[in-house]
């Protein structure tokens, strides 16, 4: 009897704690519900920035390819007027920038 006692004393401290997990629980759901939705855009965002970057690294590799066909070009025409003999050759040097590539 003393068993039936104790546990029935019990139980009105039971019953508060039962309402604070519950509440906990609540909360818990709601904030879980949250970092579900901000983990999709955060996956949405990297996914994002993916393929910006690999549109940068083509368009960089366009840029690139583009400079030298620039120097090629310069260089060819200087190289054009100095086999013609113009005078200007000597007043025409290729920027040091033409000659990296």
């Amino acid at each position: 009897m003393t068993c039936v006692l104790s546990c029935n004393s019990s139980t009105p401290q039971v019953a508060p704690k039962r309402e604070k997990l519950l509440a906990a629980q609540g909360e818990l759901s709601v904030t879980m519900s949250q970092l579900a939705e901000a983990q999709a855009k955060l996956k949405a965002v990297e996914e994002k920035m993916e393929v910006l970057q690999a549109q940068y690294m083509e368009a960089t590799g366009k840029k690139e390819g583009l400079a030298k066909q620039v120097c090629l070009c310069v260089l060819s025409v200087w190289h054009g007027l100095a086999l013609l003999g113009d005078s200007r050759k000597t007043a025409c040097r290729p920027p040091c920038c033409f000659l990296k590539h």
